[in-house]
């Protein structure tokens, strides 16, 4: 008869909030992607590093940061400064094993859910979409 070990977690001993990520690991840089948007356009751009993104958070324009791989956790936590994302929210965004859940955190909603799509070798995969959505702002991290 086969018997299963639980396998220990990589934040044992840490403080609720404290930021790993928990996940497949990718070899690829974070990739940031920017669009801003309102009723006179769209503008859309490649970010090299996110303190880039934080000068278009007081624009009167819809702004959407789409945030490419979770690896990187300084990314994660300086958009949850500069946002005001609870700790336990990037908690939950890095931890890629998440339930599809919706909380509602009173200026923003953290929605976690799995996109599904089909791989090179046919076969079905899920990736955690975490999404951050303010009055005129959506930030989403994708794995």
């Amino acid at each position: 008869m086969p018997r299963y070990r639980r396998r220990e977690s990589h934040k044992a001993g840490l403080p609720p909030g404290a930021l790993v990520h928990i996940g497949e690991e990718q070899s690829e840089a974070v990739q940031i992607h920017l669009i801003d948007y309102d009723g006179e356009g769209l503008r859309e751009r490649r970010l090299v590093t996110i303190e880039e993104a934080f000068a278009f958070r007081h624009t009167p324009a819809v702004t959407w940061i789409d945030i490419d791989g979770l690896q990187e956790v300084e990314v994660i936590r300086k958009i949850g400064e500069e946002f005001g994302i609870h700790p336990l929210v990037q908690e939950d965004i890095l931890n890629t094993t998440q339930r599809p859940k919706v909380e509602d955190h009173g200026s923003y909603l953290f929605i976690a859910a799995k996109m599904i799509y089909c791989n090179s070798e046919r076969r079905i995969e899920t990736e955690q979409l975490s999404l951050v959505v303010g009055p005129d702002y959506v930030i989403s991290f994708q794995e």
